[in-house]
């Protein structure tokens, strides 16, 4: 909690594994699984900016293991789980409440007036099952592509197929034959006419129509998915409000700026009408109010010197854009916003 309240922007492990299991000095007995697992809590941290740094160790087995944990974490491969069952330590829970008794009246984020259970809380059906903790291989990777490609071509022919099914011939297919038998000749038995159709049936076919399935979506959009453009956050090349950009005050922009309305430090952006600094919608909205009172659309992130558009609600990349990037990328990083645009105007 202290580092995620920290929000560093490089994180520095200085992994030596001493408190491995097998390591004649630390004797904490840690599992190289463990160690992993902590690696993989880090990756959140300043935006996966991570360096392990292996300073060595007096057990050439613990090393080599606990490393590779390490590593298939930042590589995101699986991670074997701890394992189900286990009691965390009594004297860790006593270090770990002494830390927090602490360090509380200075880090908002351990004011949880909770205590750190002592026994196992999750039931057995929530219990998650452990992961195999198979490295991920180059040909491994070739075959899952060539497997995930497989099942989307079957999806699609399924789709096309289902598609091309008729609602009759789906009730033909769902009802027995002995049915419509009898249904037939109770119904001439009778002497009444055909029966009226059900307004509940009609009312189920029409929502199945119009509701789309996942197979709808992957045939709509096969070719995104070939192109492993399905999932990706992809900008705008152009935008109907870049007109309205002015130019950049004689100050420049100061990414260390902090939020106009409430001082709040992390996740501002700039303005690129007025240039007023405001937080994020994930923080206290100041931002997104300044739009809706001033009508002012463009807005450039100081974490990641993207630029949103309100009206258009999506990304914008445009060289229009570049002399308020730059500026920004000066002041962030000390150096010139890399030209990446076709042609500069």
């Amino acid at each position: 909690p202290i580092a995620y309240q920290f929000n560093p922007e490089l994180v520095l492990v200085s992994a030596g594994f001493d408190a491995a299991e097998g390591d004649p000095l630390g004797g904490c007995k840690v599992t190289p699984e463990a160690f992993g697992h902590f690696t993989n809590w880090l990756k959140p941290l300043a935006n996966g900016r991570i360096i392990l740094s292996l300073e060595g160790g007096y057990n050439i087995n613990s090393i080599s293991y606990s490393m590779t944990m390490c590593t298939k974490a930042l590589l995101g491969d699986p991670i074997p789980s701890l394992g189900p069952g286990l009691v965390p330590c009594e004297s860790a829970v006593e270090s770990i409440n002494e830390t927090i008794s602490y360090h509380a009246q200075y880090w908002s984020t351990l004011c949880l007036n909770q205590s750190i259970p002592a026994e196992d809380v999750l039931t057995s059906s929530k219990k998650i099952k452990p992961a195999n903790g198979k490295i991920v291989t180059p040909e491994g990777n070739n075959n899952n592509i060539n497997n995930s490609s497989k099942n989307v071509q079957t999806l699609i022919c399924e789709g096309q197929l289902l598609r091309g099914l008729s609602l009759s011939e789906a009730k033909a297919v769902g009802q027995p034959e002995d049915a419509n038998e009898e249904a037939k000749r109770s119904g001439d038995e009778g002497g009444g006419g055909p029966p009226e159709p059900s307004t509940s049936q009609g009312n189920v076919a029409s929502s199945a129509e119009k509701a789309p399935t996942l197979t709808d979506f992957l045939c709509d959009n096969i070719q995104a998915l070939v192109n492993e453009e399905m999932f990706a956050v992809v900008p705008l090349r152009s935008c109907p409000h870049l007109p309205q950009i002015r130019p950049i005050p004689d100050n420049g922009i100061d990414t260390n700026a902090t939020c106009e309305s409430c001082t709040q430090p992390n996740e501002n952006w700039t303005c690129l009408v007025c240039y007023t600094t405001q937080c994020g919608r994930y923080v206290n909205e100041h931002m997104l109010q300044h739009h809706l009172e001033t009508e002012h659309p463009l807005t450039l992130s100081f974490s990641d010197l993207s630029v949103w558009c309100y009206p258009c609600q999506a990304y914008i990349d445009n060289q229009a854009l570049y002399n308020a990037k730059n500026a920004a990328h000066i002041s962030k990083f000390g150096s010139q916003l890399t030209w990446s645009y076709q042609r500069k105007e």
